[in-house]
């Protein structure tokens, strides 16, 4: 009967949410049942540490790292090689787009209405948000790499 009861209790325990109050039913069986007790006490204690970064150091002579790589499929290895992170296009078209720009505004006195040089002006706005955003977007594994290796993701 108790063992029934104690399973009752645990599974009504497990299915409480994060953070959520523990009713007073299961908080008076806890009080009584040391088992049901240790048991929450071992998950705590599991949670917190599961909770934190793994920290393993791997020798260099260690196969799981050559595993891992033969791991990979072949046709994404060669995807991955294939496709290199060069950035000189993405350079070379800012320097275009700034220079475009640049001999645009040259034009803006010469124009007759505020209305051609306000389209003007969202047209440029629009097209640097979008080369920004096709950058990131193209390049969105560097950026979290990047953001991750300086701790900023820490949970």
């Amino acid at each position: 009967m108790k063992t029934n009861n104690c399973e009752e209790i645990m599974n009504s325990y497990l299915m409480l949410d994060k953070n959520e109050h523990v009713p007073l039913n299961i908080c008076l069986h806890m009080l009584k049942c040391r088992k049901c007790r240790n048991q929450i006490r071992l998950l705590s204690l599991a949670e917190k540490y599961l909770a934190e970064p793994l920290n393993i150091q791997v020798p260099l002579t260690d196969t799981t790292i050559e595993k891992v790589l033969d791991g990979i499929p072949p046709k994404v290895y060669r995807k991955i090689i294939s496709r290199p992170l060069s950035i000189a296009g993405w350079i070379t078209g800012g320097i275009i787009m700034f220079l475009c720009f640049i001999i645009f505004m040259t034009f803006i006195p010469m124009m007759e209405t505020r209305n051609l040089s306000l389209i003007y002006s969202l047209m440029i706005a629009v097209i640097v948000t979008a080369y920004c955003t096709l950058f990131v977007i193209s390049n969105i594994d560097v950026f979290i790499k990047k953001i991750s290796s300086k701790g900023c993701l820490k949970s």
